[in-house]
């Protein structure tokens, strides 16, 4: 009777893991790592030469880049501003869908072949991430950024002024984090349209990149007409497997490795679903992987980084080769359990990149009391972190932010 009883629990388990229903571990370490694509990669036991070459962040490598099917478009619209065309071009996209390794692709190296007359130092790379959202602040890093000297000007229109006045020859300006200019209050939409005033104004000799998170940039043209500025507008498409694929293969090549890929272990009932005796063949096994990295990053390539690393681990009888370990399961859901209140914060969040608990409470009209101890659960649950500078603001964990903004995107929450 017990190995009936257990036999029927594990057939239970089976059968509701081929219907994609996936609850979350009552275990708070075990949801954690359930969620979180980064959770076990601080302790991952691939070599640390192994691992450097899965960093999240650009590498600039040329092998290493794939295609995204937009890159002619926007050198298209350089080489219409080469031609006295004012243009202001934009790539958006969610966080960690590969905007800035497309950027970093495309400035210098490739901007050189459509500005030939472009002067190395005219190219300029200015990222907001640490600016704070203030225009005098904002204002003072774009002037040093593009070679200012002595007093900084206190706004944007100070600043459109000066570029007018100082013949400076023409410029790229590639800004990373342009998100950060706007803050959904009255106060932040009237300073992001002041921004793109600026932009507007200063396009002749300026060819403006800018890179904004996918739900800014939706609420900039809804609600502040960014169209009329972004002259170019391109959103990096999400990758399915095969994309991932190649992405991770051409890295782990230049590692020197072999490669082997774990079997999914399969239960009865999916043995007799998929009328299958024998293990599959490798290609098979790779395939399969592909497609659930797939589905766990939510088709974001930083996130399945991270999930590689998550899988991979040295082979204990080759010392020269990396297994990789299957993803079990379906992806979990990551909102389940939290507030209406929590998920507000989190879509606040998605859109602005990092918020401090006093500009939370400004957009959600949550008492500052509410707002930090809400802020505080989320951060116990392991979905956010704070920054480095400024301190005082809080962002998504590079491990959450791909599954977090697509289950809000699908609650129509962003």
């Amino acid at each position: 009777r017990a190995r009936a009883a257990s036999g029927s629990r594990e057939l239970g388990e089976e059968l509701r893991a081929l219907l994609g229903a996936t609850p979350l571990p009552d275990d708070e370490n075990a949801r954690r790592r359930a969620i979180l694509a980064d959770e076990p990669v601080a302790f991952s036991r691939a070599p640390s030469v192994y691992r450097r070459l899965f960093v999240p962040s650009p590498l600039d490598i040329p092998d290493f880049y794939r295609e995204r099917g937009v890159e002619e478009r926007l050198l298209e619209s350089a080489r219409r501003w080469a031609a006295g065309v004012d243009e202001v071009a934009l790539i958006r996209g969610p966080r960690g869908s590969g905007k800035r390794t497309l950027a970093r692709h495309l400035v210098p190296t490739r901007i050189f072949g459509v500005i030939p007359d472009l002067r190395s130092e005219s190219v300029i790379t200015l990222n907001l991430a640490t600016v704070a959202r203030e225009e005098a602040a904002l204002t003072r890093a774009l002037y040093e950024a593009l070679g200012g000297r002595g007093n900084a000007p206190e706004c944007f229109e100070d600043l459109a002024r000066d570029l007018q006045h100082h013949e400076r020859g023409r410029r790229v300006v590639v800004v990373e984090e342009a998100h950060r200019v706007l803050l959904r209050t009255e106060e932040g939409v009237a300073l992001a349209q002041r921004f793109f005033e600026l932009l507007a104004e200063s396009a002749p000799t300026i060819f403006w990149l800018l890179l904004m998170d996918e739900a800014a940039a939706d609420f900039a043209a809804t609600h502040l007409n960014l169209q009329r500025v972004a002259t170019t507008s391109v959103s990096v498409p999400e990758v399915d497997g095969a994309w991932l694929e190649a992405m991770i293969l051409a890295r782990h090549r230049v590692s020197g490795f072999g490669l082997s890929f774990e079997p999914q272990p399969r239960g009865r009932l999916e043995r007799l679903a998929r009328l299958q005796r024998r293990a599959p063949a490798p290609e098979v096994v790779q395939r399969e992987f592909f497609e659930a990295l797939a589905a766990h990053s939510r088709h974001n390539p930083r996130a399945a980084l991270l999930w590689w690393l998550r899988a991979v681990h040295p082979d204990p009888t080759d010392d020269s080769r990396i297994l990789v370990s299957p993803l079990r399961g379906a992806p979990h859901p990551v909102l389940d359990g939290l507030s209406l209140e929590q998920r507000l914060l989190l879509a606040a969040l998605v859109m602005h990149g990092s918020l401090s608990a006093l500009q939370a409470h400004s957009i959600l009209g949550l008492s500052l009391e509410q707002t930090r101890a809400e802020l505080a659960a989320l951060r116990r649950r392991g979905l956010l972190e704070a920054l480095a500078d400024p301190p005082d603001e809080l962002k998504l964990r590079p491990g959450a932010d791909a599954a977090v903004a697509r289950a809000l995107r699908h609650q129509n929450l962003v």
